[in-house]
């Protein structure tokens, strides 16, 4: 399984405030407030993604309605030079 981006992200916070409470000696309070705040950031970085998904289907639908509508003028090229 690959590691996405937004878990890429999510751990590097972790990982940084985990290293930065135990390096400053920081009290339990203030661990729970790093953890929440990598919470929310890792919450961000889901919506992200949905995001992403979502424009990625959208792009992918254009690009289907695109070549349809080519199709669609080689087509009536083709049947004008015909007549």
């Amino acid at each position: 399984m690959t590691l996405s981006l937004k878990n890429t992200f999510a751990v590097a916070v972790l990982s940084l405030a985990a290293v930065g409470c135990a390096s400053t000696g920081a009290t339990q309070a203030q661990v729970d407030q790093a953890l929440r705040a990598a919470q929310e950031a890792r919450a961000a970085a889901d919506r992200a993604q949905v995001t992403a998904d979502q424009a990625k289907a959208l792009a992918e639908q254009a690009n289907a309605a695109a070549a349809a509508n080519s199709k669609k003028v080689d087509r009536a090229f083709v049947h004008s030079q015909q007549k």
